[in-house]
């Protein structure tokens, strides 16, 4: 444990960053009744770096039940669903890439087209002061979307929600999953399809690729530059707990 710690410290006074290509973040959700979530690194060695936020915070946690990062604008974004409910930071945090000291952080709370609450899960930064969320209501997570939003050095809002991307969980809306910015676009699981949304023309989106009966499970840039999508295949038979599916 002492010569994990060193080695941290190191990394972080060097400035090397935790943005080197060759290591990685996991994101550990914790438990939303007990425990906040935290953040690893592994270096290019293949080195455990355990509690970072925690290490370059005085011990300060992120927050509760953490969901995704976004590294942009040489800031780091954090998306919580439940925010200081456990004594961390609220659900949108904002970090320095470098030295992943948190500069401020916000509650982050808005409603579904609907009027429902909601549990923010997914970000995509794709300006100075702009990006996007995705997110599920939190009465049981019937209905799912996507919503745009605008930030500055102290604070988050929500401008509206993304047309084409919020509806039925798991069937028209968006799939608790990463979004892809490529190219300019941002591209989303959502229900049976993939839609693709222009940040510059963002009150619906451009276009949906369909996949009929097929959940779009995650979507993914790879190496070679391809997109490419995970997809649920067509099952029927018996539950245990529920009716015939089909």
């Amino acid at each position: 444990n002492t010569l994990i710690a060193t080695v941290f410290v190191k990394i972080a006074n060097e400035g090397a960053g935790y943005t080197n290509k060759y290591g990685t973040f996991v994101l550990a959700e914790g438990n939303m009744t007990t425990v906040n979530g935290t953040l690893f690194y592994y270096d290019e060695k293949g080195v455990e770096h355990a509690d970072v936020f925690e290490k370059a915070n005085a011990g300060a946690e992120v927050g509760n039940v953490l969901q995704d990062m976004f590294i942009a604008n040489n800031k780091i974004y954090f998306i919580t669903q439940n925010g200081d409910q456990q004594g961390g930071l609220n659900r949108f945090v904002v970090c320095n890439s470098e030295t992943m000291k948190a500069e401020f952080s916000d509650p982050l709370v808005f409603t579904t087209p609907k009027g429902v609450g909601t549990w923010p899960q997914h970000i995509v930064i794709t300006g100075k002061n702009k990006g996007y969320v995705q997110y599920s209501d939190n009465a049981m997570e019937t209905t799912s979307g996507i919503c745009a939003i605008q930030f500055d050095d102290k604070s988050v809002s929500v401008t509206h929600h993304v047309t084409g991307t919020f509806g039925e969980f798991t069937v028209k809306g968006a799939t608790k999953s990463r979004m892809i910015y490529s190219r300019g676009k941002v591209y989303a699981a959502c229900g049976h399809s993939v839609v693709i949304i222009d940040p510059n023309n963002d009150k619906a989106v451009e276009k949906k690729i369909e996949f009929p009966g097929r959940q779009t499970k995650d979507i993914v840039k790879a190496a070679d530059g391809n997109l490419y999508v995970a997809l649920a295949s067509p099952y029927e038979g018996e539950s245990r707990y529920v009716a015939t599916l089909k």
